[in-house]
Order: structure tokens, then sequence, then C-alpha cells
């Protein structure tokens, strides 16, 4: 694969915002890996994945995620981005609760970091951010 460019990023972007879960997921590849603040933990191959954004889409299906400022080397790209949404669906928690709905808007910045396999499919992603700034915009803080 040639180096990886911003329409990589771009596209990805693209996929993510769409709000199709069958767009996101074939940006993946089918051994990707994700990790992200607030997550269940590391979600290993495309099922997990596709578990975990599933949920993620209900709790924010207006999600959104824009690209702020993006290093690209090799094969990676890091960036910080601005992720904004309303939680107008339940969050499931790892041991198993629910967050009922707030029906809050947030606007978060967080750090983002890809790595892409050799066919330009998303084969890491990490997200990196502080989880208080989100609780206190969604009224969870309490």
């Amino acid at each position: 694969m040639s180096p990886l460019t911003s329409d990589d990023v771009a596209r990805w972007m693209k996929a993510a915002n769409s709000g199709d879960l069958d767009q996101m997921m074939a940006e993946f590849a089918e051994d990707a890996t994700a990790l992200a603040v607030l997550g269940p933990g590391p979600a290993v191959g495309k099922p997990a994945i596709r578990a975990w954004l599933s949920g993620v889409l209900v709790a924010f299906p207006d999600l959104r995620e824009e690209i702020q400022t993006l290093a690209l080397r090799g094969n990676e790209a890091l960036g910080v981005e601005t992720m904004t949404g309303t939680h107008t669906g339940p969050i499931k928690t790892p041991d198993g609760r629910e967050i009922a709905p707030t029906h809050r808007r947030f606007s978060w910045d967080l750090m983002v970091h890809f790595v892409a396999d050799n066919h330009g499919r998303i084969k890491s992603y990490r997200l990196y951010g502080n989880p208080l700034e989100l609780f206190q915009q969604l009224g969870l803080n309490r």
C-alpha cells in the first residue's frame, strides 16, 4: 500500500458520519481492533467492533466526527477531532447497566489514532479523551 493520505481519512470520516453501520464496517479490516475511552475494552475483529458501534449509534444516533488537525506517517494517522451528538438512547455500560438518555447535546475534543492495513482499511482504531468532559455535558457527573 502507498502511504496513507488525508483522502483516506476523509473517506473514513464520511463513513463514520453516515450513521450507516454497514458503511462504517466496510472501512475496517476483518482482524481490526478498536479501543475507545468509555468503551468496553478492546473490540477485536469486525463482529466485536460492529457490536460496540451499534451501541454507540443507539445512544447517539446523530453522532458526528470532524478532524481538526491531522498528521500522517506511512500507514498511520494521528488527529485531533471534535465529536458531537445528542444522547437520545440508552448507553450500555461495561458492567451491563444502562444510562438513560439525557437528551443533551455534547461537543467533545478527542485524539484519534488510525493504522491502515495494506488495502487501506482500518486495522487499528484508538480514541482518547477526557470522559469527565463528556459526563459534565450530559449531566451525568452528579
